[in-house]
């Protein structure tokens, strides 16, 4: 598979409006090299980089199925997840309250609870049998979002 042809999923969230862009206008976001965010507008070209925070997809589903979700709720960095750890069928350590966030140091996305405690976790080798639940994102508590990076 070409990587260069894998869509990027992404989610922008507004800050001076404070919710999430609808999937038309994501769609219209373009982001360099460089970090910097861009909006094809009716204006052209616009730098949106101050005035939206890019989400990126952790390339994993939460354990939730519903009508609207039928494969489980894709999971996103700055979602809080209740994480639960099984052995078996057994439930080995209590459920935390976790945050999904880029990690430079793990080279990928990994978790931290809501205290800002790095378990280590990271997205690409959770076991599927683990559960993560999408309960939340940090925009929802402003006491997590500012330890999101």
């Amino acid at each position: 598979m070409d990587i260069r042809k894998m869509p990027s999923k992404f989610r922008g969230w507004i800050k001076e409006k404070n919710q999430y862009m609808p999937q038309k206008q994501v769609d219209q976001l373009f982001i360099r090299m460089d970090g910097r965010v861009f909006w094809h507008s009716y204006k052209g070209l616009e730098d949106v980089t101050d005035k939206i925070d890019i989400e990126f997809s952790i390339g994993r589903f939460d354990k939730q199925r519903t009508d609207e979700f039928p494969e489980g709720q894709e999971i996103y960095q700055g979602d809080i997840c209740k994480y639960s750890i099984y052995m078996g069928a057994l439930q080995k350590f209590p459920v935390r309250h976790m945050v999904w966030v880029w990690s430079d140091a793990h080279c990928g996305f990994a978790m931290i609870d809501i205290r800002g405690k790095d378990y280590g976790y990271v997205a690409s080798l959770i076991p599927e049998e683990h559960e993560i639940e999408v309960i939340g994102t940090i925009h929802d508590n402003p006491a997590i979002e500012n330890r999101k990076t």
